[in-house]
């Protein structure tokens, strides 16, 4: 949800991956190339952390059955690894392509 409104802002100031931008306001050479690669790592995170909470409902899910216990219990470090992989992914990474598009947030 975060994300669509962050989108929308882009959207409606033109700061669009490719042959698509058309932002008056930044004018920097490779503006276009930066926008595509931002909405390229954002999209891709989105992905990862859905797959990665989805992973997780469904260990939970077992674990509420009580489907694991002392001598399986392999499912569950695999999913909760996966689970929080997309976190600590997206914290590390996101600092890595920075948003510079200023007052660019409507």
């Amino acid at each position: 949800m975060i994300k669509a409104i962050e989108y929308k802002a882009k959207f409606e100031h033109g700061s669009l991956p490719g042959q698509w931008y058309h932002n008056p306001h930044i004018t920097a050479p490779g503006a276009n190339l930066y926008f595509t690669i931002y909405f390229l790592s954002t999209g891709l995170h989105a992905f990862h952390v859905i797959v990665g909470a989805s992973v997780l409902a469904w260990v939970l899910k077992g674990v509420v059955k009580g489907k694991y216990g002392p001598r399986n219990y392999v499912a569950v470090e695999l999913g909760a690894s996966t689970g929080t992989s997309s976190t600590s992914c997206g914290s590390s990474c996101s600092p890595a392509v920075p948003d510079i598009g200023g007052d660019d947030r409507g």
